[in-house]
């Protein structure tokens, strides 16, 4: 294995910030380190996104497939992400 196989292997193996790996490695560690309160904040956070998303997808079927889900999305997910990461301190 060449040393960028081996670098993109371990690139690989850090979990994604929006994958549910990432979420759950998040709440771990919280826990772990003795911090429940921070656990349940990162819970409550990713609970809200996945709120958004689902939200999208139902009014894109309510609309007969018109609206697409991305619509607006990008300043959307800019307001509740910086939302998200002010009450996680991040």
């Amino acid at each position: 294995m060449t040393d960028t196989q081996v670098t993109q292997a371990g690139a690989d193996a850090v979990p994604h910030p929006t994958s549910s790996g990432y979420a759950a490695q998040v709440l771990r560690e919280a826990f772990l380190l003795g911090r429940p309160a921070q656990a349940e904040e990162v819970r409550l956070a990713a609970n809200l996104a996945l709120a958004a998303a689902v939200g999208r997808l139902h009014q894109f079927v309510r609309s007969n497939f018109h609206r697409a889900p991305l619509e607006l999305w990008e300043v959307q997910w800019s307001v509740l992400r910086s939302a998200l990461l002010v009450r996680l301190g991040g």
